[in-house]
């Protein structure tokens, strides 16, 4: 009888020896996967790359550089490769299109070198722009006669400009006016010259 309980007694240890073996084994290949899926976490948090935005407004035929730009740390993916990073060289190119404030800058607007097709000009404006209009729209420009006894009709001068900059100003009267830059095309240049020398009333809208 002793010898059995003995047998017994030994079988039970053993098992209980086994089970704890397989409970660790588990417990064990747990905190492992659990370690692993923490790590892959980790990296695909931290993983992140600083892309190029606009500081802001930028309109077409700008020139990229420092002061017109900053940096935000996001993870883009595989889309990542279609924008400018804080590693790619910026100073070198212009861009083709209106980019708004905080938007990122796409690789497919970069050009090479200004565009020549328009030219650069500063207009005093006698009416200021509507409040929906920002750097970047096109805008096209109207002149007619300060004399309200004429009989002649205001006509566009400018069509399609890219407006490039706004800026207000007060005078000692407290008259506010609005000086714009727009790259107007060469044909319509000595159009603009013109209504200047003339001191005609000039009046912009958005394009349509």
């Amino acid at each position: 009888m002793l010898s059995r309980k003995r047998k017994r007694t030994y079988s039970v240890k053993l098992n209980n020896r086994l089970g704890s073996r397989r409970t660790r084994a588990l417990i064990a290949l747990a905190l492992l996967l659990i370690a692993g899926g923490l790590y892959l976490n980790n990296v695909n948090q931290t993983s992140t790359t600083r892309y190029v935005i606009a500081a802001s407004d930028l309109a077409p035929g700008m020139q990229l550089n420092p002061e017109r730009l900053a940096t935000i740390e996001a993870n883009m993916g595989e889309k990542g490769v279609l924008y400018l990073t804080d590693q790619d060289r910026v100073s070198d190119w212009f861009i083709d299109r209106g980019i708004k404030s905080g938007e990122l800058i796409p690789k497919s607007v970069l050009v090479s070198k200004s565009p020549d097709s328009c030219r650069t000009i500063r207009l005093g404006l006698s009416v200021g722009l509507a409040t929906e209009i920002a750097v970047g729209d096109s805008l096209d420009v109207w002149a007619g006669q300060q004399n309200s006894a004429s009989k002649e009709i205001p006509e566009e001068i400018v069509s399609g400009a890219s407006l490039i900059a706004m800026e207000k100003s007060s005078d000692a009267l407290s008259q506010v006016a609005e000086t714009i830059e727009i790259c107007v095309p060469i044909a319509q240049i000595r159009s603009v010259v013109n209504a200047i020398a003339l001191r005609e009333v000039i009046v912009a809208v958005k394009s349509q």
